[in-house]
């Protein structure tokens, strides 16, 4: 289906400048958003945007035109821009991120939630990139945790890469981790693919429980592109039904 965006309208009316709206694919197959006949859509005349299912993007617009990110500038101006989200509606072994667009100049991937694992500790997270299974991945992170969880690890030649652990569906309600991917230079077909990960995580394994926080690097040893990630954790777990997965372009 095609969804067309209201006309901007100067500095009054409905949607005046500095207005925005929230898009979101909830069925399935793609959503195509459109502007009004002859309006832009960052920088390009009747441009569209292609959503997925559980895809999603905010655009604003300046009075006139519409853009996906604050202001006007180009893709590489510095802005951020939600390329797709993904709530998942019940439990699932991998998440799927394709067809990435090549037009920013690094990717940003948050993920927020648990596993489906009765356990009271940590799921490991892994990601695939342009599902490619030869040894093209390395990752060396330090996590530091309480009450007595500092130690340094790392891996190469692995077909995916670690980047972080999700909290176990055993530990206390709501208790949930957080994950943060940045590939600076993804679209690059120039050089290898380098990248940076963060994450936060509890646990209540014990009386005093645990808080963890891991730091690291990715390397994707491949000049390709990064057009595709394939999300999964490790021991058949699964990523928890509420589970949030945003990717973004900046």
């Amino acid at each position: 289906m095609t969804q067309t965006l209201p006309a901007a309208t100067g500095s009054s009316g409905n949607f005046p400048n500095g207005w925005f709206c929230d898009l979101t694919s909830i069925g399935t197959g793609t959503t195509t958003v459109a502007v009004p006949s002859g309006a832009q859509l960052d920088g390009v005349t009747n441009g569209t945007i292609a959503l997925s299912q559980f895809g999603g993007v905010r655009a604003f617009t300046d009075g006139t035109n519409w853009f996906t990110r604050r202001g006007a500038g180009s893709s590489s101006s510095g802005g951020m821009t939600l390329i797709s989200s993904q709530v998942l509606s019940s439990a699932a072994s991998t998440v799927t991120f394709s067809s990435i667009p090549q037009t920013y100049n690094r990717l940003m991937l948050k993920v927020y939630g648990r596993t489906t694992s009765s356990g009271t500790s940590s799921t490991a997270c892994n990601v695939q990139f342009n599902g490619d299974t030869a040894n093209h991945n390395s990752v060396a992170t330090q996590i530091n945790g309480s009450p007595s969880s500092n130690t340094f690890g790392a891996s190469s030649n692995a077909s995916s890469a670690y980047i972080g652990d999700l909290t176990q569906n055993g530990n206390g309600a709501g208790l949930a981790a957080m994950i943060e991917l940045t590939m600076d230079e993804y679209a690059s077909t120039t050089f290898c693919k380098e990248g940076a990960t963060r994450c936060t995580f509890s646990t209540f394994n014990s009386a005093s429980g645990t808080k963890a926080n891991i730091g690291g690097g990715v390397a994707y040893n491949s000049t390709s592109a990064i057009t595709s990630m394939v999300l999964s954790l490790a021991s058949s777990d699964q990523f928890g039904s509420g589970t949030i997965f945003r990717l973004y372009g900046l």
